[in-house]
């Protein structure tokens, strides 16, 4: 019988096992992460809610969790880290890049006013 602590990946399911019943507030949070990964519909602010506060809350069992849905393999710890090394490794580059095109941007802005400065008469 299904019921609210019914897990779908063996991590979860592991994690009860290991679990006492006070800290069960871990065990809700990881089951919705669970739904998260696994597509179901759980309404838009509610979805937010939980990749706003759980993934960051979760790091590593977020990683977990999500490629045991998605392909069925567990990932250990150590793998789990990995992911998220690379995938911080991304965004950051991404970022930098970001940085670096707002940068040239605002160059490009700043010296075509400097020109049109000049074009009308004003001192360098």
């Amino acid at each position: 019988m299904a019921g609210p602590f019914t897990p779908r990946t063996s991590y979860v399911a592991d994690k009860i096992r290991l679990t006492p019943w006070e800290d069960r507030r871990v065990i809700l949070d990881l089951l919705k992460l669970e739904a998260l990964f696994s597509g179901q519909r759980l309404g838009g602010l509610y979805t937010m809610s939980v990749q706003q506060g759980l993934i960051p809350k979760y790091p590593m069992e977020s990683v977990i969790i999500a490629e045991e849905i998605r392909t069925g393999t567990r990932l250990s710890p150590v793998e789990a880290l990995q992911q998220l090394a690379v995938q911080s490794a991304r965004l950051y580059a991404q970022q930098e890049s970001d940085r670096a095109r707002d940068r040239a941007e605002q160059e490009r802005r700043e010296n075509a006013a400097y020109q049109q400065w000049l074009s009308v008469g004003g001192l360098p």
